[in-house]
C-alpha cells in the first residue's frame, strides 16, 4: 500500500513538472511573437493625438476668453465699429421692401 502512495506522489509530481514546462514554453513563444501594429492603427493613433492637441489648445483659449469676460478687460477691437458712432441719417428707411 505504501508503494502505491509513493507512485501516486511521483506521478503527480511528474504531471506538475510537465505542466510547468508547458507553461514556460508557452510564455517563451508569446515573447518571441511580436506583432507590429498595422499602418492603419498607427495613422489613427496619430490623428487622435493631433486632435487631442487641438482640443487642448482650444480649451486654453476658451479659458482665456472666459477670464477676460469675467474681468471686463476686453480691449478695443479694430474690426467692428460701435453702434453709437454710426450715423443713422445716411441709411435708408426701408431695405428690400416694396
Amino acid at each position: 500500500m505504501e508503494k502505491t502512495k509513493k507512485e501516486n506522489v511521483t506521478t503527480s509530481t511528474a504531471v506538475t513538472n510537465e505542466s510547468e514546462i508547458e507553461v514556460v514554453e508557452h510564455v517563451k513563444k508569446k515573447k518571441e511573437i511580436k506583432k507590429e501594429l498595422p499602418l492603419g492603427s498607427i495613422i489613427v493613433t496619430a490623428v487622435l493625438a493631433v486632435l487631442t492637441l487641438f482640443t487642448l489648445a482650444q480649451t486654453v483659449q476658451t479659458a482665456s476668453v472666459l477670464n477676460k469676460v469675467k474681468s471686463g478687460n476686453f480691449g478695443s477691437s479694430s474690426g467692428a465699429s460701435s453702434a453709437s458712432s454710426v450715423d443713422n441719417s445716411s441709411l435708408p428707411d426701408m431695405v428690400g421692401g416694396c
